[in-house]
């Protein structure tokens, strides 16, 4: 009877945490950013266009403010890849990891989540969720789903205790076969 049970158990619990796709089967993604910044009590807000291909090449094309509007900024190989279309300029230049933190943080989702049975568990079937790293702080306030993967979508980020910033995410699409000719400018 116990032998039953612990099956039964077994066969529930796989069933509840696997009812959406494995993030890490994500190879591309494509989305609306909205990053709400706060830095001396001033508030910025920009809004930005992201294709993002597994692992590691990100595109971000700048929507609003008006006047960065048309700027794209691509990070692979460790580079970041400035286009000013005002000036009709490229810039090549090292990347900094602080800079492109939208990478870092989806590679930090994916590696916890696949390392972690615990986290997944939250992942799968929390309404927010906290994930820490170093000093930063990332409350995701929102999630939803998309082609059956559950995304989150509402962020907040704090230094420690302080808050930095928000990350709203829509338009989401998943695996759409992004080209990598998108990533040369």
């Amino acid at each position: 009877m116990i032998k039953k049970i612990s099956i039964l158990f077994f066969i529930i619990f796989t069933f509840s945490f696997s009812k959406y796709n494995d993030i890490n089967n994500i190879k591309n993604l494509t989305m609306q950013v909205e990053e709400t910044t706060v830095q001396n009590k001033e508030k910025t807000k920009k809004t930005y266009l992201i294709k993002y291909i597994f692992p590691d090449k990100l595109r971000k094309e700048m929507l609003e403010p008006k006047s960065h509007r048309g700027e794209i900024f691509i990070y692979k190989d460790n580079k970041k890849i400035t286009y000013l279309p005002i000036f009709d300029e490229k810039i090549e230049e090292q990347a900094s990891i602080d800079e492109n933190m939208i990478s870092e943080f989806i590679k930090l989702f994916q590696r916890t989540y696949d390392k972690s049975s615990s986290f997944k568990e939250k992942y799968n079937t929390s309404k927010n969720l906290i994930i820490k790293k170093d000093n930063l702080n990332i409350k995701i306030l929102k999630f939803n789903v998309f082609s059956n993967y559950r995304i989150p979508i509402e962020m907040e980020i704090y230094d420690n205790d302080i808050f930095v910033g928000t990350l709203k995410f829509s338009d989401v699409i998943i695996n759409s076969g992004i080209s990598k000719k998108e990533f040369d400018i």
